[in-house]
């Protein structure tokens, strides 16, 4: 009996090795079928070199997939200008000395604009200098320094845009690297996949395969709209986010069609110096891939911390004093109603004595009338 359940045994188990065999060679069909959809589109012709870039490709698709939920690697603490203003100070106070802090006051919030916007600058820096947008991420060890997930902007409650400091984060970042893209500076597709999905501008009625429109803008930001036109509608705004030169940017939206020309340009001509306020560092980092470029950005983060710290720390001093204030008037209120309630007594008390004691004379009077010795 003992050689039949053997040969059972034996039989299964070569069942079971015959179907993973088969598997695998339905699933590497399936994968194989798959890539060669991807990056053979219907009526869209490969470049010669496609071939060489499908597993990068297909890799970078990857991480754009999970760049939402993927740890950032965190940054290195960065001295402070005062004792308590390092970067990692800075990123722990939050809901605590700025942000969503309750100390009933809405003085923090000028200030608060403007630290969200160097934060966000910083990282954004931080990122464009190595090329690692998972700097923009959250982590979920505590030790690392990241951009909390709940840290919203001011104006957060406005549209359905990602106004989070990750979202803007991703938002500056993707928008220079994806200029150095543009201008032929890097070939790293991820950074045009970015921009798109930054939710940095408004690409609704661009309704362009992804993988076209980025092949196009590997040749410039200039001949985007052109090469794209069959796609486009009458109406369309595509030259008001890739203008070709400053005419295209009048009438509305002109801050940021203007901002997007100055960083290309800037990016292009090897001038960072020349991008728009609030990106200089920013491209500087990118064009020099060196984070040094990020520590003015730091500096003055710190300092408005500082100044921010300093005005905490007199509030919360004030709060103290008011407090100390409040509990010895309480203090004294409760002296007061212990003193009160102890002369109230002693009035009891004597008023008691006093009615006792003419009890006692009257018993007296009774006593001595009835042993005949009234006086």
């Amino acid at each position: 009996m003992n050689k039949w359940l053997i040969l059972i045994i034996v039989v299964i188990l070569a069942f079971l090795a015959a179907l993973q065999i088969m598997q695998r060679k339905y699933y590497g069909h399936e994968k194989q079928t798959a890539q060669k959809a991807y990056v053979e589109p219907a009526g869209v012709s490969l470049p010669p070199d496609a071939t060489d870039h499908i597993e990068a490709l297909d890799a970078m698709t990857r991480d754009l997939t999970g760049l939402e939920d993927s740890d950032s690697p965190g940054l290195k603490n960065t001295k402070g200008v005062c004792k308590e203003g390092s970067l990692r100070d800075i990123m722990s106070s939050y809901g605590k000395i700025w942000g969503d802090a309750d100390i009933g006051e809405n003085y923090f919030l000028r200030e608060d604009s403007e630290m969200y916007k160097l934060i966000s600058s910083y990282f954004s820096c931080q990122a464009a200098s190595s090329g690692d947008m998972r700097l923009c991420n959250s982590s979920t060890d505590p030790n690392i320094i990241s951009l909390p997930r709940k840290i919203l902007t001011p104006e957060d409650e406005l549209d359905d845009k990602d106004r989070s400091l990750r979202g803007i984060c991703r938002g500056m970042s993707s928008r220079v690297m994806f200029a150095g893209y543009m201008a032929g500076k890097h070939k790293d597709e991820g950074t045009c996949h970015a921009f798109i999905t930054a939710e940095f501008m408004d690409m609704e009625d661009l309704s362009v395969p992804i993988s076209d429109f980025c092949s196009v803008a590997s040749n410039g930001m200039e001949n985007i709209c052109s090469s794209i036109s069959k796609y486009l509608p009458a109406n369309s705004l595509c030259l008001k986010t890739f203008p070709k030169n400053k005419k295209d940017c009048e009438g509305e939206s002109s801050k940021i069609c203007m901002d997007n020309l100055q960083i290309y340009k800037a990016i292009k001509n090897s001038r960072p110096k020349d991008c728009p306020e609030g990106y200089k560092e920013i491209c500087e980092a990118f064009e020099n891939h060196n984070s040094k470029s990020c520590e003015p950005i730091a500096k003055r983060l710190s300092f408005l911390y500082c100044e921010n710290l300093q005005k905490y720390k007199k509030i919360m001093a004030e709060r103290e004093k008011i407090k100390q204030a409040k509990e010895k008037e309480k203090e004294f209120e409760k002296i007061k109603q212990a003193q009160e309630k102890k002369r109230e007594l002693e009035t009891i008390k004597q008023k008691q004595k006093q009615e006792r004691e003419k009890e006692l004379k009257e018993i007296n009077k009774r006593v001595k009338k009835i042993l005949g010795r009234e006086d």
